[in-house]
């Protein structure tokens, strides 16, 4: 057993502290990406479509949706932040800039490292934020820079090296504000740049994360210059999630008749409910794009079919083309556990990675995909692993993060956890998707 989820081991906590985003990117989980057939949703969701926004997040918009400063600390303490290497703000569900708090929340962590530092002289924890930085005033994102300074400091005092991963990636998809806005909807592009310049001028160490599709792949080039002469120290390309998609997912699943992930995104783009209205509004130069369509980078998704293809004839000859039998033999590889990574829920809730924060989230439930979790939940007392009864370092020591989770990846039937074969079976991690790596690496800005 390797206890992969002690305290000690825990080096990255990736917490999302707010369910609400001004944004509506048409691939986010807040929205159903899928028409499955009815038969797989729960009845009180049936009537669900293509692009609504999911009940699990409609109903818990506004407050509802923020985390509170007290299970932040239950969460974020001296102890738990011995050995941290870095605090992640970051969302399955919402942009941490939405959280009225968050300033509170940094100082928070600030004043944890202060009091730690001579206990611990060599901790070098960072803060990262992950945002489309669409909102908020430009002092707001120079006061931001400086609390992260401020950790940076605490560092070099004391060991003599910066802090971790101490930065902020600014999430930016285009060079105008239609080309931006065609995939994060509702980010006015002059607002960003506004943002992420003002945060950079302040001293803060900025990333640019750029997603390729075919509307902006021509922009590439002149982005990378933009990056270097606004002072950003790295510029970032990925993949769309349809290159990063298990390829074992349609096989095994099979959640009724599927259309191809690209009429999907197609179908969401153009899909005008209600929240997306009201966001279409900020929208100056519609008129410019209605007719266009978000398409995936060819190149991308060619070479993601190619491996896809490669991958899926490989393991079928192995397993008799038993997909079935490949996921419930194959080694579990977890992702999360391995880099001393875990995930914090907006609501409390800690889970040892993103995947298991969606899983439990999911208005649908496929007769063909097991109710594993649910069931090793239930196993346990209400709550066990919420932070708002429990702090970080008591549900750590829980039986689930000691002893079960690791203990249910060697078993062949029920215990072998869905979410845990479908995305960190060792195979697939390590020779189905190498696009998906190869994709995340950073493209060194070189500064002039």
């Amino acid at each position: 057993m390797l206890n992969l989820y002690s305290l000690e081991k825990i080096k990255r906590i990736h917490i999302e502290i707010t369910a609400n985003c001004n944004s509506a990117c048409p691939q986010c989980e807040r929205f159903i990406k899928h028409d499955f057939s009815e038969d797989i949703y729960q009845p009180e969701h049936k009537n669900l479509k293509q692009g609504d926004i999911s009940p699990v997040i409609r109903d818990i918009q506004g407050s509802k949706g923020h985390m509170t400063f007290d299970t932040f600390k239950n969460c974020i303490n001296e102890i738990t932040v011995q050995n941290l290497r870095c605090i992640e703000f970051n969302g399955t569900w919402g942009d941490a800039i939405m959280h009225p708090q968050l300033n509170q929340f940094i100082d928070h962590v600030i004043e944890c490292k202060e009091n730690i530092m001579e206990i611990n002289p060599e901790n070098r924890l960072g803060v990262k934020l992950c945002s489309n930085a669409a909102i908020r005033p430009t002092s707001w994102w120079s006061n931001l820079a400086k609390q992260q300074e401020r950790l940076n400091q605490l560092s070099l005092e004391y060991n003599g090296k910066e802090a971790d991963d101490n930065r902020v990636v600014f999430a930016i998809d285009g060079l105008d504000n239609i080309t931006h806005q065609m995939y994060r909807r509702g980010c006015e592009y002059e607002r960003v740049i506004e943002n992420a310049q003002a945060y950079i001028d302040a001293g803060g160490r900025a990333e640019w994360q750029w997603i390729e599709f075919k509307h902006n792949e021509h922009q590439l080039d002149d982005a990378l210059e933009l990056a270097r002469k606004m002072g950003f120290k790295d510029f970032f390309t990925r993949g769309n999630r349809a290159i990063k998609e298990h390829f074992l997912r349609e096989e095994v699943h099979k959640p009724g008749k599927v259309k191809s992930v690209d009429e999907n995104f197609k179908s969401i783009v153009n899909k005008d409910s209600e929240s997306q209205k009201t966001l279409d509004k900020k929208l100056k130069k519609v008129e410019e794009v209605k007719n266009k369509t978000i398409t995936y980078s060819t190149k991308a998704r060619a070479e993601g079919q190619r491996i896809r293809e490669k991958s899926l004839k490989k393991l079928e000859t192995k397993y008799d083309g038993d997909i079935r039998k490949f996921l419930n033999k194959e080694p579990i590889k977890c992702e999360w556990g391995n880099k001393g990574m875990i995930n914090v829920e907006f609501n409390g809730m800690v889970h040892p990675c993103c995947h298991m924060n969606v899983y439990m989230n999911r208005v649908w439930r496929n007769k063909g995909i097991s109710n594993d979790y649910e069931i090793m939940q239930k196993a346990y007392e209400s709550n066990w692993n919420n932070l708002n009864q429990h702090t970080l370092q008591d549900i750590l020591l829980h039986s689930y993060y000691m002893n079960d989770l690791e203990e249910s990846w060697d078993n062949e039937r029920l215990q072998r956890l869905e979410m845990c074969k479908d995305n960190c079976t060792q195979q697939i991690d390590e020779k189905a998707f190498p696009i998906a790596n190869s994709l995340m690496k950073p493209q060194k800005v070189e500064q002039q």
